[in-house]
């Protein structure tokens, strides 16, 4: 996933592919039969993508597996631009001009301002109205905004896990079956582990509000949330206690934070860190060059937190933009195809993603995998406490989102308290246009 610094950029982008459109009405309306089953004539349905190193393959095989099984569809795919961003950009400029995809695969995060776009279909009623989509009960909810749109349906989502290296835990006389279940004993097995000869650190994990999510997770275990009711919540007593312990490991080098999620892996991935916080989808290419040295199990949570376990998860959404009728209906066969069990599982064994629904557990081939890559698990377990991130908006909510990531970067750094550079944060972005 992207920073918010890049989601204000695509905030831009898609309010001015709005005004290209003329729309003044909120996401086009389709006649009262558009998303009904059945393509009456051969239909050719654009669709568009990025990342193609991560999506060529299982995007070709989901579109050989729809071809094959809805009559009279045809899907053009095409990996368009080198990030979600980019082939937003170019989305929004080729709809603005008539030629635009008829479906993108976008990146979950990108949800709100998504669905303010006039030339996103609302597909609330076509999941509401069809069985194929009842399998994506517990992921469908991370794809709708807080203003109702159902801006997409979720092609494959990742949740936050720890990562444990199990040599790791020998060496400094932990048992390796036991990884840490609480921030206490999380902190305390990563001063056993780090080693400030060699700079390996116990844990690794970055601070962003967005990507994998870690640190919202951490803080809704700990009894903490970042938004509540649209306005900032994180000054709390929770979250400054959990940002003072975590501040104390990094002043003792136990702990080490990172910008970015892609470096808290590497440190993981070079063995210069012991755990880490981090996605599931990470897991394949982390068994290629590790091994099955390492573990996978929830975020731990504070000794004192009696709630229900969370995940906030992420990942990518198909969304529809077609305009005419007989695009819509050929397009939401398409997505009914794609909630399917035979196309959702694809995500999940081609990559770390979690399948994308329910229905996709039974199938034989990710029983198989399960039980081949039993460190899976732990996405798997996760699938039922996943929610969406509450994400700043309005028109400074990227401003907002760095705030916050600033607060934690001066706690970090030492320079000020937990509670104070918390609750400056706090007063920083109640001052600004957010909801």
């Amino acid at each position: 996933m992207k920073t918010h610094p890049a989601l204000a950029v695509l905030a831009v982008t898609l309010t001015a592919a709005a005004l290209l459109t003329g729309c003044s009405t909120p996401n086009s309306a389709p006649s009262k039969d558009a998303f009904a089953p059945g393509i009456e004539e051969p239909t050719t349905v654009s669709l568009w993508y990025t990342y193609p190193t991560l999506f060529d393959g299982t995007i070709a095989s989901i579109v050989k597996t729809c071809e094959a099984k809805v009559k009279n569809l045809t899907i053009d795919a095409q990996s368009v631009g080198a990030d979600y961003n980019e082939l937003d950009q170019r989305a929004q400029t080729a709809i603005a001009s008539g030629n635009g995809p008829d479906i993108t695969l976008e990146g979950i995060g990108n949800v709100e301002p998504l669905s303010d776009l006039p030339a996103v279909n609302n597909l609330s009623k076509l999941v509401a109205n069809s069985p194929d989509f009842s399998g994506l009960s517990s992921f469908l909810p991370l794809a709708k905004a807080g203003n109702g749109v159902q801006v997409g349906i979720p092609y494959a989502v990742s949740a936050p896990v720890l990562y444990w290296n199990r040599e790791h835990f020998k060496a400094a006389g932990l048992d390796p079956d036991k990884p840490p279940t609480t921030i206490d004993e999380l902190l305390a097995d990563a001063a056993k582990l780090a080693n400030p000869a060699t700079g390996r650190v116990g844990l690794s994990m970055d601070y962003a509000l967005s990507n994998n999510f870690s640190v919202p997770t951490i803080m809704a275990n700990s009894g903490a949330t970042v938004i509540k009711d649209g306005k900032p919540a994180f000054a709390s007593d929770a979250s400054s206690k959990l940002l003072a312990k975590l501040s104390t490991g990094v002043k003792n080098k136990s702990v080490g934070v990172y910008a970015d999620n892609s470096q808290s892996s590497q440190a993981f991935d070079t063995q210069q860190s012991s755990m880490h916080i981090g996605s599931i989808a990470s897991l394949p290419q982390r068994l290629k060059s590790l091994g099955p040295v390492f573990g996978t199990t929830k975020v731990p949570h504070a000794a004192d937190y009696s709630g229900n376990y969370t995940a906030f998860g992420s990942g990518a959404m198909w969304v529809m933009y077609s305009h005419s009728d007989a695009k819509r209906r050929a397009s939401a066969e398409a997505l009914r195809c794609f909630a399917g069990p035979e196309a959702t599982k694809l995500p999940f064994i081609n990559s770390g993603y979690l399948p994308g629904s329910t229905s996709a557990l039974e199938d034989p081939d990710v029983q198989k995998l399960l039980k081949e890559q039993p460190a899976r698990q732990a996405g798997i377990d996760a699938m039922k406490s996943l929610a969406k991130l509450p994400a700043f908006g309005g028109r400074d909510g990227a401003r907002a989102a760095d705030a916050f990531r600033d607060s934690w970067v001066l706690a970090f750094a030492g320079e000020k308290s937990a509670a104070d550079a918390l609750n400056e944060a706090k007063q920083k972005i109640e001052a600004l246009n957010v909801k």
